[in-house]
């Protein structure tokens, strides 16, 4: 990871949207980039910060998730969340400090990133959510399983397995072969789906390059003795043709869950691909 270094730049207003005032720009921390999305009624004290996937930004909340969740809320006479997107860029882990020079993010989110985006909202004084998808499910994940602020986390598509990264290759390749995503693409497409699985083996032993440092940052393990968890909610969602093959790690991410007593709704959706969650059960947890 690069030299972190700090910058004073000012926020732009760049548009409104259906109810909300968007304001985006950089933060003090060099790639850290957010949208503020403030709504302009209501009395919602609740912030969501949203973490985009990989290879897009702090804008993929307003194109993506606006023109369902604004008409979901407006429907059901609820007052809308200010929602922070936030990004570290088009490829970013949280990945607590170890001895690879590409982790430590989440310590800078957590002791420099997070404060600034608190005093940006002038607080935290409701609760405080997280979402993201793929990439950015994964890094709001992290978030859950450890000590923060945060209330309820939504993952979306998270590409998760029971495996570790440091795996031969004969075991990845078992891995893949023996998901039910593999089935959907086996005889048509085989190589998107190696490609996708084998980036996530490469990123992931880049940032976790000893059995030891896997082992502490496990989700399948961090899972079975987080306490920050025991007070949150959970829902996890992924397709069983998502070629990430992320299906039965979602699964069994939330039996986890499930078997600490935690509120977890597991939204398993059939076909759709890669991010494609059941849209009425993700509206009604967001705004429960």
């Amino acid at each position: 990871m690069k030299k972190i270094y700090f910058i004073i730049l000012a926020f732009v207003s760049i548009q409104s949207f259906a109810g909300y005032k968007i304001e985006c720009g950089p933060l003090s921390v060099e790639w850290a980039r957010a949208c503020i999305h403030t709504p302009e009624s209501g009395n919602n004290k609740d912030v969501l910060i949203h973490m985009h996937g990989l290879g897009i930004n702090e804008h993929g909340f307003a194109t993506y998730y606006m023109p369902e969740i604004v008409p979901y809320f407006e429907k059901n006479n609820l007052d809308l969340p200010t929602v922070i997107s936030f990004s570290f860029g088009p490829i970013w882990f949280l990945a607590e400090k170890n001895s690879s020079s590409e982790s430590g993010l989440y310590e800078v989110f957590m002791q420099q990133v997070l404060p600034e985006l608190e005093q940006k909202v002038g607080g935290f004084k409701g609760h405080v959510d997280l979402m993201g998808e793929s990439m950015g499910g994964v890094n709001v994940l992290q978030l859950g399983l450890r000590p923060g602020p945060f209330r309820k986390i939504i993952s979306i598509a998270a590409p998760i397995a029971d495996i570790s990264p440091l795996s031969t290759d004969e075991e990845k390749n078992q891995f893949i072969t023996s998901s039910v995503g593999w089935q959907f693409y086996k005889d048509t497409n085989p190589e998107k789906v190696q490609q996708a699985v084998y980036l996530l083996f490469e990123i992931s032993a880049n940032l976790f390059p000893t059995p030891e440092e896997w082992e502490a940052a496990d989700p399948f393990k961090v899972v079975t003795k987080s306490q920050a968890i025991l007070n949150r909610r959970f829902y996890i969602t992924t397709t069983k043709d998502d070629y990430f093959l992320n299906f039965e790690g979602n699964e069994k991410f939330s039996a986890e869950l499930a078997k600490r007593n935690v509120d977890v709704t597991w939204a398993p959706v059939e076909t759709g691909g890669h991010v494609a969650p059941d849209a009425k059960t993700l509206l009604k947890f967001l705004a429960e």
